[in-house]
């Protein structure tokens, strides 16, 4: 009776992977029936999740989430994609990318040897993860633990040769990193480096990059399995020195509470985005934006809103509106000097007006409309004559008056 069960057990393991063999081999890839989108309308479809608020010199000042159930950045070009980050993709998932049709025939045959012996191992190449990615008949169920049939195992082999057929290698490839889930929500090499690491994908080094192809097998594990799973790939590709700060990283990093990238003018921000994917230029200096929110926030009141007007052309240069100082210093580099100085020549006491100006605006004057004509004024949109300050001017500081 053992070995009745122990063969059935073989037959099991070994049966499965050389079922799509078969199958794939008999039914050629034009039977397929789902009809693949082409590159470009998957390109043209994707759309980020987020709006974003830049200062006059294009640096980022706010941004805010649209889409609440994924989050994307703007699409990724592979030639954007750094050496660092595609090595480690490859290494991970698909080592014989450039090679195969769509199915990788060698690994097929590895993953039933394995599977016979008890180890579970897929076979999927990155054309067969896109596909499954961009066919939702195709897509992984949801329920933890679940892996997909046979019959979607076929499905998917047979999808993937005619998406090669279609597309090119570069085209698969860059589309998979844009729509491959890497933790949660987050969707997309673009989204992961930001939110995960706080950068650009571009700036990804290897130990990131190590983590990101890691967090492909198994989005959601918990970071000891992720930085074990890392350290493996980088031992692979020559870098075991990185295990250490590989592990670090992915404690300190892969489960911290997220939220806005950008604090620095969130009131305007919500003044004038409406919605995902937009990017407005402000009139704002991102310079003097953290440093009229470092003085604010010394001044500990929640109640004073201000604002820095250029003196020759009028345009706002920083805005601080009520109850925003308490932001300031929550993911936003603020100055360490010992005040806000204004001016851009001469000396205190005995200048010229400052080139720059500064109003401050409280609660208990009743002048609501100032913090929104602020807004239309950082945008360029009315002259400066048109605001109504509820506070002096310092002219031989140029600083912020309190009295």
């Amino acid at each position: 009776m053992r070995l009745s069960l122990s063969r059935a057990g073989w037959a099991r393991r070994l049966c499965g992977p050389l079922i799509i063999v078969a199958q794939l081999l008999v039914v050629p890839a034009a039977g397929a029936q789902q009809v693949l989108p082409s590159f470009a309308q998957v390109r043209a479809g994707h759309h980020p999740s987020d709006a974003l608020l830049l200062d006059r010199h294009g640096e980022p000042l706010a941004d805010i989430r649209f889409d609440l159930d994924t989050r994307r950045m703007d699409w990724l070009t592979l030639s954007a994609a750094p050496p660092a980050l595609r090595e480690a993709l490859l290494a991970a998932e698909d080592k014989r990318f450039f090679e195969h049709t769509g199915v990788d025939w060698v690994a097929v045959a590895s993953a039933a040897w394995q599977n016979l012996w008890g180890s579970r191992r897929g076979a999927s190449t990155l054309t067969m993860q896109l596909a499954g990615l961009l066919e939702p008949t195709l897509r992984m169920p949801g329920a933890p633990g679940a892996r997909r049939s046979v019959g979607q195992k076929w499905d998917q082999g047979l999808a993937a040769v005619a998406l090669e057929k279609q597309w090119t290698k570069p085209q698969i490839f860059e589309a998979y990193l844009n729509l491959a889930p890497f933790r949660g929500d987050l969707q997309g090499v673009g989204a992961a480096s930001e939110i995960l690491f706080g950068k650009s994908p571009a700036a990804l080094t290897h130990k990131e990059a190590c983590i990101l192809a890691a967090l492909l097998r198994g989005p959601n594990a918990k970071p000891a399995l992720v930085a074990r799973r890392a350290c493996l790939l980088a031992t692979k590709l020559g870098k075991a020195t990185l295990c250490g700060e590989i592990n670090q990283l992915a404690t300190a990093r892969l489960d911290l509470p997220r939220g806005a990238r950008y604090l620095a003018a969130p009131h305007l921000a919500r003044a004038v985005l409406k919605q995902a994917g937009q990017r407005l230029t402000s009139n704002l200096d991102a310079t003097l934006q953290r440093k009229l929110l470092d003085e604010m926030q010394r001044w500990n009141d929640p109640g004073a809103a201000a604002i820095m007007l250029d003196n020759a052309s009028g345009e706002v240069l920083a805005w601080v509106g009520r109850g925003q100082s308490g932001l300031a210093g929550r993911g936003q580099s603020a100055s360490h000097a010992a005040g806000v100085e204004l001016a851009t020549s001469g000396g205190a006491g005995d200048r010229a007006p400052s080139a720059h100006r500064s109003h401050t605006f409280e609660r208990r004057t009743g002048r609501a409309g100032c913090p929104r004509c602020a807004a239309r004024l950082a945008l360029g949109q009315l002259a400066a004559d048109h605001c109504q300050p509820s506070r002096r001017w310092h002219a031989a500081t140029g600083g912020l008056c309190r009295a």
